[in-house]
């Protein structure tokens, strides 16, 4: 069958957490999360990611006041849908974690998530338009 989409994590991204469908993963700093960081800056409950296999997406539920950023913005709603090697930042006190939503395994996309991520953080750092980029 086909498998379920994943959510490296770990300081080098080198962990991964499998999304089991309809079943959310819960990040927080609360000792019950699937993902515990545990760190002061982070809330309790700060938000949820839950793979959704009949309408084949990913969701990302935030569950506090606290900046959650998806590809170095904000996440605004309370809900978002997340793609291939979309990169979560939950910024705690002196200390970032980071997560990236790999759905390869899902046969959704094809392409290492974390050079995608590297490559979209490259394009941002710099205030180049994209059609000037494709011109050279």
């Amino acid at each position: 069958g086909i498998g379920c989409p994943e959510l490296l994590v770990g300081s080098k991204l080198n962990k991964s957490v499998k999304l089991v469908p309809s079943h959310w993963v819960k990040i927080g700093r609360n000792p019950k999360a699937t993902l515990m960081l545990n760190n002061p800056g982070v809330s309790r409950d700060h938000c949820s990611i839950r793979w959704d296999h009949h309408m084949k997406k990913v969701e990302l539920r935030i569950e506090t006041n606290a900046a959650t950023h998806v590809n170095g913005e904000e996440a605004q709603q309370e809900r978002t849908e997340l793609k291939h090697a979309d990169r979560i930042r939950i910024v705690g006190k002196g200390q970032t974690f980071e997560f990236v939503l790999d759905m390869r395994a899902a046969n959704l996309a094809i392409g290492n998530p974390l050079e995608l991520a590297a490559q979209d953080e490259r394009a941002k750092a710099r205030p180049v338009h994209r059609r000037d980029m494709l011109k050279k």
